[in-house]
């Protein structure tokens, strides 16, 4: 995180990435991830800042380590899942492994289940000199789905994509797709031609001669919760 940088973005609002999860005694509320965040303060000593989110009486403190980074047009990418309460709100780190030495992997939203169909996915391990592509394979549909757009890792491996499309479909499995920066263009360009199953891909990849790594798979499915069809983490 650019310090400096931000204190010039300083009144601005932000939308969190991971979305605040929201407590109010029954289930994650659907509207968190809407909820925008101001800006208030960046201090030197202690180096820190001051959210207050719009429209809702909240107003949350970070130290420094807990930023990641920014993303356009307006995301502002922790490395801590934020929790709001009707009693006030809190932080926990979010677990990750360190270094690059780690799996190259895909986790899971912090919400262990998500009502909505956009989330944000993060991970680990990613090796240096890539970019992250993301990559859904629908089990219905038997065809493979790159998600727009593509992540840079920090220096430490760690990567989150801040809005993942589900869709209607219900079952799939998401994968990261680490290739070299310049052989991104040709690498999504494969995806115009239907590719129906991860041999497919790997086989692409391997003819135009691209470096690859791909993560192990995260399966989900919809479930009906209380009445409403949200996404459930099978794996």
């Amino acid at each position: 995180m650019n310090y400096k940088q931000l204190r010039k973005l300083s009144g601005q609002f932000f939308r969190l990435r991971p979305f605040a999860v929201v407590h109010d005694g029954d289930f994650a509320n659907l509207e968190s991830f809407k909820i925008q965040w101001l800006l208030a303060e960046v201090s030197d000593d202690p180096r820190e800042v001051v959210l207050v989110s719009r429209g809702a009486d909240y107003t949350l403190t970070l130290g420094a380590d807990h930023l990641l980074s920014f993303q356009t047009p307006d995301f502002l990418m922790l490395r801590s899942q934020v929790i709001l309460t009707p009693d006030g709100v809190s932080v926990e780190p979010l677990p990750r492994p360190v270094g690059r030495t780690a799996a190259f992997q895909v986790d899971l939203p912090a919400v262990d289940e998500c009502m909505d169909d956009w989330i944000p996915v993060h991970g680990s391990g990613a090796p240096e000199g890539m970019e992250i592509l993301v990559v859904h394979r629908l089990v219905h549909g038997k065809r493979l789905y790159l998600q727009p757009g593509q992540v840079e890792p920090t220096e430490d491996g760690y990567w989150i994509h801040p809005g993942v499309h589900l869709s209607s479909c219900k079952e799939r499995y998401i994968y990261a797709l680490s290739v070299p920066s310049h052989d991104t263009p040709q690498a999504r360009a494969l995806f115009e031609t239907p590719l129906h199953s991860m041999k497919e891909l790997k086989e692409a990849l391997e003819s135009e001669l691209i470096e690859y790594r791909l993560s192990a798979p995260k399966h989900l499915d919809r479930a009906f919760f209380d009445g409403v069809d949200v996404y459930r983490y099978m794996s």
